[in-house]
């Protein structure tokens, strides 16, 4: 199910806008992430996930991502933006 963003336009008018299959993996952190893994990734409600790649492979990233786990609920991140999104995590050092 995509994002649904609501943005204001000039003269106040709301818009609606998806999360792009082009969104780099930064901006979707921080769209969908930053609340709770905070925003330098030291955590906060969620884990730190600097160095998750020492603990992790990528598949598991992958499947935290796209499963969530514990709190983390799933479907965050778009489909297409999973595997994008799993290396940048991946390698948070």
């Amino acid at each position: 199910m995509p994002k649904i963003l609501l943005r204001k336009k000039e003269g106040g008018e709301k818009t609606e806008e998806t999360e792009s299959a082009s969104a780099s993996p930064e901006d979707i952190y921080k769209q969908n992430c930053i609340s709770c893994h905070g925003d330098a990734y030291q955590g906060g409600v969620g884990p730190a996930l600097k160095g998750v790649g020492d603990r992790l492979s990528v598949d598991e990233v992958k499947d935290v991502i796209t499963n969530g786990r514990g709190a983390m609920p799933p479907g965050l991140v778009e489909e297409q933006n999973v595997d994008a999104m799993a290396e940048y995590i991946h390698g948070l050092k």
